[in-house]
């Protein structure tokens, strides 16, 4: 008897567990959009004011987040798009908010001093607006798979017993 209150425990103890992993990475993706947005900021103030090559802008900008994630190299080396897809292929960031400032990069650097100022206030808008459409989704979907695994650990205990 004992064994089997010890296996429901343990049931009940994974799922909130697999509750728990799924709710850190939906706020990492979060705190990593927050990050993006503020690294486009960043890039839009070193034009607008000091009008820095972009070489030198992503390696004035400092952020852990980022930086673990192979972001502003893969940036740097690769273009705009390649670090998008990189954060979003390794579950990093959503899929919408990926899709909303994916093409930042591609006129990036080719255009005149206020296109690129504009560019960024465009793209800081629409990544702004995913940002607040996944903050709205997260408790959702925290409680959405707390539910989930929490009603598969009681249907296995069930079964199991």
């Amino acid at each position: 008897m004992a064994i089997r209150y010890t296996a429901l425990f343990v049931l009940f103890a994974s799922g909130s567990l697999a509750a728990y992993i799924f709710k850190g990475k939906f706020s990492r993706a979060v705190a990593a959009e927050e990050e993006i947005i503020r690294l486009i900021d960043h890039i839009r103030n070193k034009i607008m004011y000091f009008s820095e090559p972009i070489e030198d802008i992503y390696s004035s900008f400092e952020c852990d987040v980022l930086s673990e994630t192979g972001f502003t190299e893969t940036a740097f080396e690769h273009g705009w798009e390649s670090a998008v897809d990189l954060l979003k292929n390794n579950s990093v960031i959503t899929e919408g908010f990926a899709d909303s400032i994916r093409e930042f990069g591609e006129k990036l650097g080719s255009l005149f001093t206020e296109e690129e100022i504009n560019n960024c206030n465009y793209y800081i808008s629409r990544g702004t607006e995913q940002l607040e459409k996944d903050k709205l989704e997260l408790p959702k979907k925290s409680k959405l798979y707390s539910t989930f695994s929490i009603a598969g650990s009681l249907l296995i205990a069930v079964m199991l017993f």
